[in-house]
């Protein structure tokens, strides 16, 4: 083989080696060579001359380190001195001198022969290795994804910069603490059990914790890890899932949110019914006895008990349309109707208590007014009764004066489907002090002055007017001068019916003739029974009382009957299932019997689930005697009953 001779050694050291034992690395091996004890060059290889780029012909002496790249060399040079003179094998990374066309990293082993003070070297060309390995790591360094390299004790050996973009800690501070200082101290245990399954060799583990950042708060991170079992490492990979959890949570929050508002409806339901029951019963009985009556004292008696049912009873609404309207769970129904009616509606009944306290109740509605427009007339009533009737209860002279006028100013004028009234309620009360004049609408509050007058109620029913009217799209303000009276102003928006058709609200006569009906009442109160018997029979109206659906499918079978008041929930068999029981019979060659709901239950699903099992009215408890008697006489209208 032709190698560089060294002139300072070369007869015994190159008779010590035979050049025969090695013929193969010629073929196999990027350099093979020896060093003396200087670290000079004895002899080297063909493919290591090549590999240097030294002539094949070229006798001088080379010193090793002139073949090192600058950087390297002194490192080299101490491994290589450590070699011989601990007598040990050397493996070692180095750079050689670049040439013209790359840089060349190699891979040096070094055996020593001490006893010849020589070192045995072969040398492996790895640019290609290293040259990938670069890649690898501008791949890893860059990748956005979250990269890094453990220990089995938990120490980061390599990290991306992608850590320190997420958390905000430089990457010194992440590799200078352990993996689990970083970790939620909620998640340690979990994220502990999990790493020691990866120790122990188990396949690519999925886990998930949360990491702190620099600021203090926490990333949800996904970890993908597996470990090399002999080299002690562990690999992972691992992102962001702080946005897949949050709205995992807002999904959680709002699957909570919505069995918050099933349990909620079905307490109010049952509030609802619980609170109404006995109201109607209350309310029932005081009017039969103040009817029937024979003194002055005990009718007085009587009207206060009425009057305070009464008052409770509008209690009892303003509270269960509060907890409506906070769950959302309040329904509009907009409707075409007369403003005209139902503003002498309004007077109709609030002028009983006017009267009764010499007050005169003034409704002005001027010529312009539209007389038939469309929105939710029963809850427009609601709140201009609950505006009279404080008006009534706050004045103690003067007048309460209802006007209406039609807005001619607004901006959409011009839409001629729409149009915007304005209601006025004016008393010339007391007034409101003007540090209560901004709270009077919120919900429990009372003006200071309507305390001191300890004048009734919860607080509520102005909040409720303006949470109704809000959601007509409305509004409502208030006009008060201390000592000289208030004006509540409503604008409320309605829309024009291309109908011309006259839709006027349901006018009542209480002496109406109406001829005597058999009358199948379903109630499973006893209260509301004798409630029920006393006023139908008065009526002239003969009645039978079955105390659940099951009894009113037994007296239905056994009877003809002109009208059937069904109750809805009672025990064994509700009114739901009874009424589509009936209805069932009747498809089968029965003619059919009208009957209205009596209720406890006044949520429009509700109504809705009425009509739906085929029940031809509803009525709502507690109910005035005239809306009973209304209710009697449109059903009796409909079927030719009345005279």
């Amino acid at each position: 083989m032709d190698m560089i001779p060294n002139r300072r050694q070369v007869g015994d050291n190159r008779r010590a080696i035979s050049w025969r034992n090695y013929k193969v690395g010629e073929d196999l091996l990027d350099a093979l060579g020896i060093l003396d004890g200087d670290l000079n060059i004895v002899q080297l290889s063909r493919s290591g001359r090549d590999l240097i780029g030294v002539s094949h012909q070229n006798d001088e002496t080379i010193a090793f380190g002139e073949i090192i790249h600058p950087r390297d060399r002194h490192q080299a040079k101490a491994a290589l001195e450590h070699c011989l003179s601990s007598n040990s094998t050397l493996d070692i990374e180095i750079r050689l001198n670049e040439t013209e066309e790359q840089q060349c990293w190699a891979h040096l082993r070094a055996v020593p022969m001490a006893e010849r003070n020589l070192i045995f070297v072969t040398i492996y060309n790895i640019s290609s290795y290293k040259a990938e390995i670069d890649q690898l790591g501008r791949f890893f360094s860059l990748s956005p994804d979250l990269f890094c390299v453990l220990d089995f004790e938990g120490g980061f050996m390599r990290i991306n910069s992608a850590w320190e973009l997420l958390l905000g800690w430089p990457l010194k501070t992440l590799i200078d603490n352990n993996f689990s200082s970083f970790v939620h101290p909620s998640d340690r245990e979990r994220t502990a059990a999990q790493y020691a399954n990866i120790i122990i060799g188990a396949d690519t583990v999925l886990f998930e914790n949360r990491y702190r950042t620099i600021d203090g708060t926490y990333k949800w991170i996904e970890w993908k890890s597996v470990a090399l079992t002999e080299e002690k490492l562990i690999f992972a990979n691992a992102r962001d899932i702080t946005a897949r959890k949050e709205f995992e949570s807002t999904l959680r929050d709002m699957e909570a949110a919505q069995i918050s508002d099933r349990t909620k409806s079905t307490f109010l339901s049952a509030m609802s019914h619980e609170l109404r029951t006995p109201l109607n019963g209350i309310l029932g009985i005081a009017s039969i006895a103040y009817d029937e009556a024979e003194g002055d004292s005990q009718r007085d008696l009587l009207s206060t008990i009425k009057t305070s049912a009464e008052s409770l009873a509008k209690i009892v609404e303003d509270i269960l349309d509060f907890t409506k309207i906070d769950a959302g769970q309040i329904e509009l129904e907009s409707q075409p109707f007369s403003v005209r009616a139902l503003i002498a509606e309004i007077k109709r009944i609030n002028s009983i208590d006017a009267n009764e306290k010499g007050i005169p109740l003034i409704v002005e509605v001027e010529d312009d007014v539209p007389d038939i427009l469309e929105n939710d007339a029963n809850r427009i009533s609601q709140v201009l009764r609950n505006l009279v009737d404080n008006a009534i209860r706050f004045t103690s002279e003067g007048d309460v004066t209802v006007s209406v006028n039609i807005i001619t100013d607004r901006d959409d004028k011009e839409d001629k489907s729409h149009c915007w009234l304005r209601f006025s309620v004016r008393d010339t009360g007391q007034g409101i002090a003007p540090n209560e004049e901004a709270r009077i609408f919120d919900a429990f509050h009372q003006a200071q002055n309507f305390m001191e007058r300890r004048i009734g109620g919860m607080g509520i029913g102005l909040a409720v007017s303006k949470q109704l009217l809000e959601l007509m799209g409305g509004s409502i303000r208030l006009k008060t001068q201390l000592g000289e009276g208030s004006t509540f102003i409503l604008e409320i928006p309605f829309k024009i019916p291309q109908s011309s058709v006259r839709h006027e609200l349901p006018k009542v006569d209480g002496e109406a003739p109406c001829r005597s009906l058999h009358i199948l009442v379903v109630e499973d109160n006893i209260v509301n029974q004798k409630v029920a018997i006393r006023f139908l029979t008065k009526q002239g109206h003969s009645v039978i009382v079955a105390e659940n659906g099951h009894l009113a499918i037994e007296a239905f079978e056994k009877e003809i009957f002109d009208l059937i008041l069904m109750d809805i929930q009672m025990p064994e068999m509700d009114g739901i299932t009874a009424t589509q029981c009936i209805r069932k019979i009747e498809r089968e060659g029965r003619e059919k019997t009208p009957i209205v709901a009596m209720t406890a239950h006044a949520s429009k699903s509700d109504e809705n689930g009425c009509y739906a099992a085929g029940m031809d009215d509803f009525i709502v408890k507690p109910f005035k005697p005239e809306k009973l008697i209304g209710v009697l006489l449109r059903v009796a209208n409909a079927n030719g009953y009345q005279d």
